[in-house]
Formats: structure tokens, sequence, C-alpha cells
């Protein structure tokens, strides 16, 4: 009470926090926007993939690792210097870190918690070359599931938008917020 609310956008796990967010506290904000979300639950297909991944960076640090997620994130086509940047970002990650992040992914099912969400402005946005988060359809079920929630398909970028195109992103992010 006394608060104003204001808004949230995040990609990846961000975007299942920024949901979350909004499930835990209705009423707090006025929009949400949640980019290449691996959906709200975890997916049973990638469990035995983030194990994987895990095991890869303890037995041979983050250098392959970083490599392959970012050709993951960042299909073609990829403005140039993007793969580059966001591989030097992606290198500074600990195993500490990544773990953490992991097993959360592996671990969290708000599914059944989303018709409940009041934000008034919800996007669901997913990128059309994300392989990250598995079947496009996931978004679009999440997007349908909250009421008058929208989806919104961004054409030629993969799991992060922001960053893959930052113009198109840029423009969605202020038609949605006006």
């Amino acid at each position: 009470p006394g608060r104003t609310p204001f808004g949230i956008i995040g990609c990846s796990i961000g975007g299942v926090l920024a949901l979350r967010y909004a499930q835990m506290y209705p009423g707090e904000l006025n929009m949400v926007m949640s980019c290449d979300a691996p959906g709200l639950t975890s997916l049973s297909d990638a469990k035995q993939l983030w194990k994987e991944r895990m095991a890869q960076f303890k037995a041979e640090g983050v250098d392959n690792l970083a490599k392959s997620t970012v050709e993951r994130w960042f299909p073609d086509p990829c403005p140039e210097g993007v793969r580059t940047q966001m591989l030097a970002q992606a290198r500074t990650c600990t195993y500490e870190g990544y773990t953490a992040c992991a097993n959360a992914v592996l671990n969290y099912d708000y599914d059944s918690e989303l018709e409940n969400i009041e934000t008034k402005q919800i996007m669901i946005l997913a990128g059309e070359n994300d392989t990250a988060i598995g079947p496009k359809e996931i978004l679009l079920r999440v997007a349908e599931k909250i009421p008058g929630a929208m989806h919104v398909l961004m054409k030629d970028v993969g799991h992060i938008p922001p960053f893959h195109n930052p113009n198109g992103f840029n423009k969605i992010v202020v038609e949605f917020v006006q």
C-alpha cells in the first residue's frame, strides 16, 4: 500500500522471475515483459541436458560451454560483434553461479498460478529462432493462461532479443510501455 506500481522486463530466467514476482505481489506491477523464459515449469526434457552442462563446466571450465551457449543463443542472422561481446561476458561466469542458476531452472513449477497474475499489461515475447527454450508453443501457452497477456514473436532473433536486435527490441518495449 502507498507504493507506486512499476514494471519489470526480464529475459530467460529473468523472464521467469518477472512473472513469478507478478504472481507473488499482485497489484504491484503495471507491466511485465517476459522474454524467452523457458515456460513456468521446468522442462523435463532439459533436466538431463542441464546436468550434463554442469558436469562439463566442472570438468572443463567455462570456455567450451560459453562458446556453445553463445552459438545457441545467437543464431544467424546475427549482427557482427554480438557473439564476441556475449562470449566475453559468458566467460566471466563462475561454476557456483552457473550451477545456482541451472539448479533453479531444473526445479521450478509456477505454471498452475499463471491465471492468478493481476498485472495490467503483460507481454510474453519469444525470439523466432530461440532453440534454448524448447518448442515456441511453450510461450504461446504461457500467454494464453494469463488473462489479457499478449504474445509477440520477434523475427530473426534467438534467446536474448535485447542484444540480438536491440533496435527492434527497444521499439517493441517503447510501444508496449506507451
